[in-house]
C-alpha cells in the first residue's frame, strides 16, 4: 500500500498571533482545551494591567479574544493557567512572581475576577486534578517545585516538596496522567539563558511524590540558530482527541525595557510506554495536527436533530459514520431543568437499536453507569460516582476510549468506568434523551486510541524514533514471518516490555522490515544509532536502512560492539544520505537478530578535517569567560570557570590532543571538552551548562565525566600531574570507545565505553577557577 505524504498542511514554530504584546510577545504559554475549543493564556507584559486571550479549533489557526480580565491587581501578571470546573473557569496567575491569586469566570474569554488576596506560594501555580476528583497544585520553590493539596479551588493545604530540581531555579510545572501514570514537566536554569530547558519525570504513587527521572533529559532544549531559551511548557490533548502537544516559549533579543522578547511554540508529544518524549524542538515546517475522523460543533442555539424511535418517547441521534473497532470519542452536554425521570443515554459502538453501548448519569445516585445492549438485552457493566457538587444543568465531557482489552469512560478528564474484554466494536456514536432538554455541545470521534496516533505521526530529523511507532497496516508498515497475534503493545510484530517501562521490538528472521515516517530539517549526512538490548543479543546483526524503497545502506551489529552488562546500549549503525522534507525510513533485518528500543539520527561531517591549533578564530559567542593571551596561546584566571568551543556539532568520531600547564595550586581543575552540544552562559545558571564530555586534571587524578546541565563522573584514575610544566592530554573517541592518553604515553589511563553515549559535537578546553595556559589544540576528525 502507497503511503501518501501531504506537503501541504503544515506550520511552523515560531508562532506570531494577532494582538500579542507589543515588544514582549507570548511567555509562558498556557493552553486550556474545552468543548472542542483551544484557549491560550500568556503572561503580561511588565507593568501593563490585564491578561490576554486567544482561541482555536486547531492548535494552529488563532482568534485574538481580547483582554479576559483587566483587573489593576494583574499587573505584570506572569505564568496565568485556567481549569474548569463544574460551569466555572479558574485562573491562576502570580503578577511579577510576587505570589497568587485566584480569579474566576463562567467562559474562558472572561471577564475573570479575582476572588482571593494574594495567597503568596511564589511563581509559576499549576493545578491538577486526580480521577477521585481531588485538587492539587504545583508552583516553583527555592530547591525545585513544590506541591500543596487543595480543600477547593481558593484553599491550599501545607507545602510537599516533590524533589524535582534542576540544580538552579526550577520552575513551569505542569501534570497530566495517562495510564494511570502522573507525568510532570518542569523547566530550569535562568529564565533569560540560552539554556533554559525543560525535563519531565514520571510518578506511579501520587502527583505529589515517587517521582523517578528518566535517563533522556532533557527533553526539550537548543541552544543554537537563534532558537534558544525554550521552555515554560502546557500539555494539552491535540485535536484528534488521542494526541498531545507541548506549547513553549523561546527568546528573541531583547525588548526595549530590557527582557528578551517571547515567542511560543508547539510539538507533539509522543509516547512509549512509560516513556514520554517530543518530536522537536523544531523550527521548521511540521505537519498540522490532525482532525478527528468524525466532529461536530454545536452551540445552544444551533442543536442537532433528534429523531423518534418506534413505539418510543426516546428520541435519538446518530453520527452518521462508524468508528472503526478501537476509537476515542467525545461528548459535551448540558441537561436543561433535568427531571427525576429523565433519561440521557451517551451512545457509542452502535450497530442497531439492539446492539450497543452506552453511558448515562444517574444524578439520583450521583454515578456514571455504563450498559451493554446485546441483542437488545440490557446490562450494566459498572459504576462509579461522580462529585457531590457537579450539576448537569452545567457543561460536562464524557470520554471513551474503546481499546483492544478494554473500555475506559471519563468524566471532565477523570477515569471512573473500566470495562475488561468488553466486546464493544465499531458502531456510530450518538444520543439518546427522554424527558429531559439537552444542550449538546461538541462531539467527536477518532480511529485513534491509547496514543496510536503516535505511529503515523513524521518524526523530525535530527530526533529519535521510537521503535514501536512504526507505521499501520501490515506490508504498508511493518512484515515479519512470525507473527504474535496476542502482544503486550501492538499486535503481530514481536514486542516486550523493557525494565524502564518502554517497549522494545524484535525482529527474528532475515527480511523482517519496520517502516517510519521521518521529516528531515536539512539535506545532508546522518548518523544513526539504535538503542539495542545487549542480554538479548545473540547473533550478529545486519541491517539495511534506506529512504523511500531507494537503494539501502547497509549495517552491522556484531556482539563485540556490546557492553553485555548494559540493560540498553547504544550502537552506532553507520550513516546515511537523507533529503529534506518529508519521507519514509525503512529498518530492514538482513541476517541475524536485533531488539531495539529507539533510533536517534545527528547530523554528521562528510569529510576527514584536521585543525592544527582549534585555539585560534574563535567565534565570539563561544567564548566564554575573560580569557587573555595571544599568538594560539590562552589563559584562564583563578576567578571564574572558564569555557570556549570549537568545531562544529556535526562532528563525531575524533582524534583531540591538548598542550596545558597548570600555573597554581594543587586543586586547580582544567582540561578537554568534546562531544559537545547545546552549551550555554549566563551568569546565573547551572555550572555545567551543556551536553557533553569533560576530561577533567588535577594535581592526583584524570576524571571522565559526563555532563548534561549536571555532572556524573564515569570514571577516574590516578595521575601525578607536575604544575609549571606543559602536560600532554589526548582523547580519542570513536562511537561508544572513549580513550585518554596522558604525555604521549602509548597506553590509555582510562578506556571507557559509554553504553548511552552522546554522539556529536563540539571541542572545547575547560579551566575551573584555575591558573592555566592552554596551547596547540590539535584536531583530527575521523570517518
Amino acid at each position: 500500500m502507497d503511503i501518501k505524504i501531504d506537503t501541504n498542511a503544515t506550520y511552523s514554530n515560531p508562532f506570531q498571533l494577532p494582538d500579542e504584546w507589543s515588544d514582549y510577545g507570548l511567555g509562558d504559554p498556557y493552553v486550556l482545551r474545552h468543548n472542542g475549543m483551544y484557549y491560550l493564556y500568556v503572561s503580561t507584559k511588565d507593568n501593563r494591567p490585564g491578561i490576554k486571550g486567544w482561541s482555536s479549533e486547531d492548535l494552529v489557526n488563532w482568534k485574538y479574544e481580547g483582554m479576559v480580565t483587566e483587573d489593576e491587581r494583574t499587573t505584570s501578571a506572569y505564568a496565568p493557567e485556567v481549569v474548569y470546573w463544574n460551569g466555572m473557569f479558574y485562573m491562576y496567575t502570580s503578577p511579577a512572581g510576587n505570589g497568587h491569586y485566584v480569579l474566576s469566570s463562567d467562559s474562558p474569554t472572561g471577564p475573570f475576577e479575582i476572588k482571593t488576596e494574594n495567597l503568596g506560594m511564589t511563581i509559576d501555580g499549576s493545578v491538577f486534578i486526580d480521577d477521585d476528583g481531588s485538587w492539587y497544585f504545583t508552583r516553583a520553590g527555592d530547591k525545585g517545585i513544590v506541591g500543596h493539596q487543595m480543600k477547593d479551588p481558593f484553599t491550599f493545604e501545607f507545602p510537599i516538596n516533590t524533589n524535582l530540581f534542576l540544580g538552579h531555579w526550577t520552575e513551569g510545572s505542569m501534570i497530566i496522567k495517562k495510564n494511570d501514570r502522573y507525568y510532570m514537566t518542569y523547566t530550569g536554569n535562568h529564565v533569560f539563558s540560552k539554556g533554559y530547558r525543560i525535563n519531565y519525570a514520571v510518578s506511579e504513587k501520587n502527583p505529589l511524590s515517587g517521582y523517578e527521572i528518566p535517563d533522556h533529559n532533557p527533553i526539550i532544549i537548543n541552544t543554537t540558530d537563534d532558537f534558544v531559551g525554550l521552555g515554560h511548557n502546557s500539555i494539552v490533548m491535540g485535536p484528534n482527541l488521542d494526541s498531545y502537544y507541548v506549547v513553549y516559549h523561546n527568546l528573541v533579543g531583547s525588548s526595549a525595557e530590557g527582557p528578551p522578547v517571547r515567542q511560543m511554540n508547539i510539538d507533539r508529544f509522543v509516547f512509549n510506554g512509560k516513556k514520554m518524549d517530543v518530536l522537536g524542538p523544531t523550527n521548521y515546517a511540521v505537519p498540522n495536527p490532525e482532525r478527528p475522523d468524525y466532529e461536530q460543533r454545536w452551540t445552544n442555539e444551533h442543536q442537532p436533530t433528534f429523531n423518534k424511535l418506534s413505539n418510543s418517547e426516546e428520541a435519538l441521534f446518530l453520527s452518521g459514520s462508524s468508528t472503526e473497532t478501537y476509537f476515542t470519542a467525545e461528548f459535551n452536554f448540558s441537561l436543561i431543568n433535568p427531571i427525576e425521570n429523565a433519561r440521557f443515554k451517551i451512545l457509542f459502538s452502535y450497530e442497531d437499536e439492539s446492539n450497543y453501548g452506552y453511558a448515562s448519569i444517574n444524578q439520583k445516585e450521583k454515578e456514571i453507569e455504563v450498559f451493554q445492549v446485546s441483542e437488545g438485552i440490557e446490562q450494566l457493566m459498572d459504576s462509579n460516582s461522580f462529585p457531590e457538587e457537579f450539576d448537569f444543568t452545567k457543561l460536562h465531557t464524557v470520554r471513551v476510549e474503546n481499546k483492544e482489552t478494554e473500555t475506559v469512560i471519563f468524566l471532565d478528564g477523570m477515569k471512573k468506568v473500566v470495562v475488561s474484554e468488553s466486546g464493544f466494536g465499531n458502531g456510530e456514536i450518538g444520543y439518546v434523551i427522554e424527558n429531559v432538554e439537552v444542550n449538546i455541545g461538541y462531539t467527536a470521534f477518532s480511529n485513534h486510541v491509547d496514543s496510536s496516533s503516535d505511529f503515523e505521526v513524521y518524526k523530525p530529523i535530527p530526533g529519535t524514533i521510537e521503535a514501536v511507532h512504526y507505521l499501520e497496516e501490515e506490508k504498508r508498515g511493518f512484515y515479519v514471518k512470525e507473527q504474535t497475534e496476542k502482544n503486550v503493545y501492538r499486535s503481530k510484530v514481536p514486542i516486550q516490555l523493557l525494565d524502564s517501562g518502554a517497549y522494545s521490538v524484535s525482529l527474528h528472521n532475515k527480511g523482517d522490515w519496520l517502516k517510519y515516517k521521518v521529516n528531515v530539517k536539512e539535506s545532508g549526512l546522518y548518523g544513526v544509532s539504535a538503542i539495542i538490548n545487549p542480554k538479548s543479543f545473540k547473533k550478529n546483526a545486519k541491517i539495511e536502512m534506506s529512504i523511500d524503497d531507494e537503494k539501502p545502506v547497509k549495517a552491522k551489529v556484531s556482539k563485540a560492539d556490546l557492553v553485555e552488562e548494559s540493560t540498553l546500549m547504544k550502537v552506532s549503525l553507520g550513516t546515511i544520505d537523507l533529503k529534506e522534507g518529508f519521507h519514509v525510513f525503512k529498518f530492514l533485518l538482513d541476517g541475524g537478530e536485533i531488539e531495539f528500543e529507539q533510533l536517534e539520527f545527528y547530523k554528521v561531517t562528510e569529510e576527514e578535517e584536521e585543525i592544527k591549533n582549534g585555539l585560534k578564530n574563535i567565534k565570539v559567542e563561544d567564548i566564554h569567560g575573560n580569557w587573555t593571551g595571544s599568538d594560539g596561546i590562552l589563559i584562564s584566571n583563578s576567578g571564574e570557570d572558564m569555557k570556549l568551543y570549537t568545531g562544529d556539532t556535526s562532528w563525531s568520531d575524533m582524534d583531540v590532543e591538548l598542550t596545558f600547564e597548570i600555573t597554581n595550586n594543587l586543586m586547580s581543575e582544567a582540561g578537554l571538552l568534546f562531544r559537545v552540544t547545546n552549551e550555554s552562559t549566563h551568569p546565573h545558571q547551572v555550572q555545567d551548562s551543556l551536553m557533553g564530555y569533560y576530561v577533567s586534571v588535577n594535581g592526583r587524578n584524570i576524571t571522565l565525566k559526563k555532563l548534561n546541565y549536571d555532572t556524573t563522573i564515569l570514571t577516574s584514575e590516578s595521575a601525578d600531574i607536575e604544575f609549571g610544566k606543559e602536560q600532554r592530554l589526548r582523547v580519542k573517541v570513536v562511537k561508544n570507545k572513549i580513550d585518554v592518553f596522558l604525555n604521549g604515553e602509548k597506553n590509555p589511563i582510562i578506556s571507557y565505553e559509554d553504553p548511552n553515549a552522546f554522539m556529536v559535537g563540539k571541542v572545547g578546553v575547560r579551566s575551573e577557577y584555575s591558573e592555566v595556559n592552554f596551547k596547540n589544540l590539535l584536531i583530527r576528525t575521523l570517518k
